[in-house]
């Protein structure tokens, strides 16, 4: 008997001691000692982290001022602006090297084109007379030419300019693109003014920048010789055009809705209703090859396309011809503008965006942080599903269909496959050939026919282009047609992710954009467009729309941050904590930072505000905006409730 209680007795010590560690286990999760931070990495950026906190202020007071205190007082620059500047830096250090025979096609038209870029800053007297010049094949500009304007020489069907020793065909009213998913039809929509908003035109021409675009248009026709009363009447006919196209514009809201104002109609009948432009001949001059006119035309902001027909119709032929050629006059300025604003790196990047990530896959990707960031991705979407599960205002039907959605959600991570293949990337410049004696706005304008062309010629071997021009962007984009999410290569900077670094800091500054981009998935534009990524608003139930649609009415929309951003932070920002947390639970903790008296949770939120770290208000907006309705955030800071960081009231979606 004794022998039995002495084994009962064993065995309840055991499970006792068992409970114990379990609950110091949990309780310590924030604790974690795992790791030692010895690499200089690890160790630069942690002290990165420390250098922009003002320990002095109370994080439940100002999350923002507590995290990025020191930095606002500082000359340091922002995440974003630090590997801008390191991605300008490497990619310079290669383009600005002289071409060799060994160099790949991509690689020459980079280097031409900054050499180029670079020659054009210092040869600038002949700008204009180049730019007036490329007018002549299409009767030159009225307003210059006056009394000597030829109106049977200007032909609004068909404008063509001088480009080199040879001629191209623009267009500055509308885009041509064949459709994504089956290339069966083809997409117009009209090409926006990049001066004026829907605001300016609704105000009219008293409106303060179309005055000032207005003044400054004269002053450029004054310094080129002519200053009459004939020059002020011209230009406010044109203006008075552009204001009338201007007002069919859609607004931002309309937008996201690829359906409002939306008509479908065969080739033949556009040309037939439309007999104001060279439909078929103009595509089939962008594609190459003749175009059946029976094919379907998709035309976006159908509004604009009426308005314009009517505006042809109640002007005369040099207010036309004006109108034209003060686009082509600013299409020319917009490059030499750009120019003088940013770096001829910069002008490479824009314009040559696959051969730019191609440069970069080619000499400074690293695959294993990629590898990393694939595994962070998979974690989320885990703790996504879980979060879907878990809400309780959606119904089974909508949780099954969404948590689907979320499944097939991709990523573009720094590149795809083809950025692996020098030959892919020279194949797809096959199109584009520029020359040394060529001038640099002949070389721009020849690259701009190229992706024109690009657009009416997409297939099956070519469409991984489309998305891959988004991976030289500033930040992370997320595609509504292709539910995917693009995540620059600029995003493989130390700052954002390193395989040496603490878990809390990846996934508190590159995992959130991960769940951010989940969110837009399944925000309230997101769930429009169905698993199959068709517009569709009915896939969903009536019941878990109208329970979405009530939840995002918690959040206010200011004047730095829309509520549709509030709902992706949040969500990402949560469905990254959760990731890392179940990580950090199953590692049994991170890297040990000595003498450092904040825990691995409470690091990660650090992390996140330390992204945003900047001298505008936006950013701090963002991080007070999205942490103050994160209970998690306010449970490890500890924060009253009734705080700043923890207010009783709290706007979440997912």
């Amino acid at each position: 008997m004794m022998k039995k209680y002495l084994i009962l007795l064993i065995l309840l010590v055991f499970l006792l001691n068992k409970l114990v560690i379990s609950s110091a286990y949990d309780d310590s999760i924030k604790n974690n000692i795992f790791d030692t931070c010895n690499t200089p990495i690890c160790q630069q950026a942690i002290a990165g982290l420390l250098n922009n906190m003002d320990p002095s202020i109370n994080p439940c007071d100002d999350f923002y001022k507590f995290s990025c205190g020191k930095f606002s007082n500082s000359s340091k620059k922002n995440y974003f602006d630090k590997k801008e500047r390191k991605f300008v830096e490497k990619t310079k250090k290669i383009i600005e090297q002289n071409e060799t025979l060994n160099d790949f096609k991509y690689l020459k038209i980079a280097k031409d084109l900054y050499k180029s870029c670079n020659d054009s800053l210092v040869n600038i007297t002949n700008r204009y007379t180049e730019i007036l010049n490329s007018m002549e094949p299409s009767g030159g500009w009225p307003v210059l030419k006056q009394n000597q304007w030829n109106e049977s020489e200007f032909n609004f069907n068909k404008t063509i300019f001088k480009v080199g020793n040879t001629t191209q065909w623009n267009n500055y009213f509308f885009e041509f693109e064949i459709d994504n998913f089956n290339f069966s039809s083809i997409h117009i929509k009209p090409i926006y003014s990049l001066y004026f908003t829907l605001d300016d035109f609704i105000e009219g021409p008293n409106n303060t920048n179309i005055q000032s675009f207005k003044e400054k248009t004269i002053k450029k026709i004054n310094r080129l010789g002519v200053n009459n009363s004939i020059v002020t009447n011209d230009i406010d006919k044109v203006i008075n055009f552009e204001i009338a196209l201007g007002r069919t514009t859609l607004s931002k809201e309309q937008k996201f809705n690829p359906t409002i104002d939306q008509v479908e109609m065969t080739l033949n009948n556009l040309t037939n209703d439309y007999s104001f432009f060279n439909w078929e001949e103009y595509i089939t001059y962008l594609r190459g090859t003749p175009v059946d006119p029976s094919i379907k035309i998709v035309i976006n902001n159908f509004s604009y396309m009426k308005k314009l027909k009517t505006l042809l119709n109640l002007y005369d032929k040099k207010t036309q011809a004006n109108y034209v050629m003060l686009k082509h006059l600013y299409s020319y300025l917009e490059n030499y503008d750009f120019v003088k604003e940013k770096a001829c790196t910069q002008v490479v990047f824009e314009y040559l965006s696959i051969a730019t990530v191609a440069i970069w896959v080619e000499n400074y990707i690293d695959p294993s942080v990629r590898m990393n960031i694939f595994n962070m991705i998979s974690n989320i979407k885990k703790q996504y599903h879980q979060i879907i599960e878990y809400t309780p205002w959606i119904d089974n039907e909508t949780k099954i269909k969404l948590e689907k959605k979320i499944e097939s959600c991709k990523f573009l991570i720094g590149y795809s496959d083809e950025f692996l293949s020098n030959s892919i990337i020279d194949k797809f410049y096959d199109g584009l050939d520029i020359y040394n004696e060529e001038s640099f706005f002949d070389k721009m304008a020849k690259i701009d026919l190229f992706y024109r062309k690009f657009l009416l010629t997409l297939s099956n071997d070519t469409i991984w282009a489309i998305l891959g021009k988004q991976l030289i962007q500033k930040s992370a984009t997320f595609s509504y047609n292709f539910n995917t999410l693009v995540i620059p290569f600029t995003y493989f900077d130390d700052d954002f992710i390193h395989n040496e670094k603490p878990d809390y800091m990846n996934y508190g500054a590159l995992g959130y954009v991960i769940g951010h981009g989940l969110t837009r998935s399944i925000d309230t534009i997101g769930i429009k467009f169905d698993e199959n990524n068709n517009f569709n608003e009915k896939w969903l139930t009536l019941n878990s729309i109208e329970n979405l649609n009530n939840r995002t009415k918690c959040f206010v929309n200011d004047q730095y941050y829309q509520i549709i951003n509030k709902i992706a932070e949040i969500g990402g920002l949560k469905s990254a904590y959760f990731a890392y947390t179940k990580k950090l639970k199953s590692l049994n903790g991170d890297k040990e930072i000595s003498n450092l008296s904040y825990n691995s949770t409470q690091l990660f939120w650090i992390s996140y505000a330390n992204v945003w770290c900047d001298k505008n208000s936006y950013d701090k907006s963002r991080v007070i905006d999205a942490l103050s309705n994160m209970l998690a955030f306010s449970d490890d800071f500890k924060c009253p409730i009734g705080s700043k960081m923890n207010p009783i009231k709290k706007c979440t979606v997912w």
